[in-house]
């Protein structure tokens, strides 16, 4: 029998829940033998009441792995189990804090199962991008820049491939050579809307379509609130970058507070109703982020590029970031060689990415990268459009 099946199947019923699966696991001796015991066994295992028991024994169907097994190689899907070390290690680590207690018990657990079409990397660094499906210019403009910088740092971005923001992070990384994952509302063989066509096969393509649905499950209203929170719970980080006020993206923000990671929100124009939600999370103490430098500065890059999503503040909770080096300042010192012959090529007029690749010489997301870290370091400034020059002071700016 399919091991990985049997933790979808054991998924999928009703009652047990993220906490109750686990437990069955260990007291049962396995997965395998867990399903096989059926509600009896599960029963007398965990001391349900009567009505719990029948629920659970009108929801078995014995062959269900195997006809999971089936449906997902029919349609291409991995089932990505609990005990995986691809599955998500922050999005495992929920359970983790429910258990301790240290989260509300209204917090939702995690699925034990995923369905995967693509591939997830055991412990990849990840930050979510999210946002308005009715994204204006300059949201659209500011995704992509976040998707493309956030890769140049070997950093996989997040989102839920909708119209809008969603698909301008993804395509920023896909641009800029990176990995980027999307979570779906429902299974991953079911027809999907998508602004951009071709997309999700290229999602896939360079790292993952993710859903806790199993093959079968149409997409719904009210699955979407549900998808947010495995955004959440698998990023270190989310960034807003448009939100109206009722929008999807907060709610991704709210459980990512919840769970005790930063939230990054995107200011814009006080007219615009695109912008209300992300000053509303501004207000609210989530941290303003203007380019993907501010979201790295919360961390030690090349430790979250080795190790995975580790939180690293750069300030207490409720404070602003300390101010970044002046330019001209000893924080030039020590530049890897890629920084280095970068920083000669860029001057104070702003140029273009594509510009900047062809006078410096080497691969976009090698620039990208070193960009990211002359902007930590204060020697650049990114302008609008996706442009750079040397920072202000700089000698020979």
């Amino acid at each position: 029998m399919d091991e990985a099946c049997c933790w979808g199947a054991l998924g999928e019923l009703p009652y047990l829940g993220t906490g109750r699966v686990l437990r069955l696991v260990e007291l049962l001796g396995g997965v395998v033998a867990a399903w096989r015991a059926g509600p009896d066994g599960w029963t007398e295992a965990m001391e349900f009441t009567p009505g719990v028991a029948a629920r659970l024994l009108r929801a078995y169907r014995p062959d269900r792995p195997a006809l999971l097994a089936r449906a997902c190689r029919t349609a291409g899907i991995t089932v990505v189990p609990w005990p995986d070390p691809a599955y998500p290690f922050l999005l495992r680590a929920v359970q983790e804090a429910r258990a301790a207690g240290s989260l509300p018990r209204t917090t939702p657990g995690p699925p034990v199962a995923l369905y995967v079409r693509g591939s997830l990397e055991p412990g990849e660094p990840a930050v979510a991008v999210v946002g308005s499906r009715q994204a204006t210019d300059y949201g659209v403009s500011v995704a992509r820049e976040l998707g493309a910088h956030l890769a140049a740092a070997g950093v996989t971005v997040l989102s839920g491939l909708a119209r809008g923001i969603d698909t301008a992070g993804h395509q920023g990384t896909l641009a800029a050579g990176g990995r980027t994952v999307a979570v779906l509302a429902g299974g991953l063989d079911q027809p999907w809307q998508e602004a951009v066509p071709g997309l999700a096969r290229a999602v896939a393509r360079s790292g993952a379509l993710v859903t806790e649905y199993p093959p079968g499950t149409p997409a719904a209203r009210f699955r979407f609130a549900e998808r947010n929170r495995i955004i959440a719970g698998a990023a270190a980080a989310v960034v807003v970058v448009e939100a109206a006020r009722r929008s999807g993206a907060l709610i991704t923000a709210a459980v990512c507070r919840d769970l005790g990671r930063p939230v990054f929100a995107v200011p814009g124009s006080v007219r615009s109703p695109t912008s209300v939600g992300c000053h509303a999370l501004i207000r609210d103490g989530a941290e303003l982020a203007t380019t993907a430098a501010d979201v790295l500065a919360h961390y030690d890059v090349q430790r979250l590029v080795q190790l995975g999503p580790v939180p690293r503040p750069a300030h207490s909770p409720g404070r602003r970031p300390a101010p970044r080096p002046p330019a001209g300042s000893d924080a030039g010192q020590g530049l890897g060689p890629e920084e280095a012959r970068l920083l000669e090529a860029l001057d104070s007029e702003p140029v273009s990415l594509e510009q900047l690749v062809r006078r410096a010489g080497g691969q976009p997301r090698a620039v990208l990268l070193a960009l990211t870290g002359l902007e930590l370091k204060g020697l650049v400034h990114q302008w609008a459009g996706n442009r750079y020059s040397r920072a202000a002071g700089r000698p020979g700016g």
